[in-house]
This record gives structure tokens, sequence and C-alpha cells, in this order.
């Protein structure tokens, strides 16, 4: 990943980012199962296939919004792409390195992958932190 040296003088120390739950982003997540389990409420299938199917999107709903409850709370993002995050349910924070960025006026979408191993993608939506903070991540991400 380039890094672009006048933007990062403008901002002398590491990018800390608070984030909390995106409202926009839970009724996306809701307004998607809810369309899959009316999709198999409708199924011409018998009783007990559309149980075990409707108990399966209940099931990943249920594992979606334990997912979305504890996302990261904390973002610091250093200059030479280190990334720091720190989740609302662990303890320390944990090193990352940035492999990608998709970065969008509404949205942006970090990749990054665990020192020891291990990849993982954080969702930004504008509204999980306040527009100042995400006006500085997009800058620097899209540069």
């Amino acid at each position: 990943m380039k890094y672009c040296p006048i933007w990062w003088s403008v901002f002398d120390r590491p990018l800390e980012v608070s984030l909390r739950p995106s409202t926009w982003l839970a009724r996306y997540v809701l307004t998607a199962y809810v369309a899959a389990a009316t999709t198999v409420l409708m199924a011409p299938l018998h009783f007990a296939p559309k149980v075990l199917l409707f108990a399966a999107v209940v099931g990943g709903l249920a594992a979606s919004l334990t997912r979305y409850a504890s996302g990261p709370a904390h973002i610091t993002l250093g200059r030479n792409g280190e990334v720091s995050v720190r989740d609302a349910l662990m303890g320390p924070p944990a090193c990352y390195r940035l492999v990608r960025v998709w970065a969008h006026p509404w949205l942006v979408i970090i990749g990054i992958r665990h020192v020891e191993g291990g990849y993982r993608r954080i969702v930004i939506p504008a509204d999980s932190t306040d527009p100042e903070s995400f006006r500085r991540l997009r800058v620097i991400l899209m540069c």
C-alpha cells in the first residue's frame, strides 16, 4: 500500500478512530435476513425442510448480530501501515498490517492481516463514527 507523505504531514500523529454500531448497517443486515426468511417461508417445501432452513436463517441472524455488537471499538492507523484494533469485548489491542482499502464517500472497508497470520475486514459506514474522523480516515486511505 502506498502512503502519501503530504497527507501524513498534516496528521502528525497516528489516526485514532472510535467506532460505534452503525444503524445503517444494522438495517441492511436485518433487511437481508428478513428477505431470506420470507423466501424460505414462501418456498414450496415440506414442513420439516422449511423449519430447518428457517432455523438456519434465524441462527445466522443471531450470529451476525452478536458479531455486529462486538465489533471493533477503536482503530489506530499508523504511518507505515500498522493498524491497531481494540475490540469492544476483548482486552488489549491486536496489531495488524494494512493490506487493502476500499474508500467510498459513505463507506470504508479495510482489509488487514494479523502479524501472526489471518485476514480480517473491517467495515466502517459513515454513521459509525463522527464525521471529522471519517473524513480524515478517507483522506488518508484514498491517498
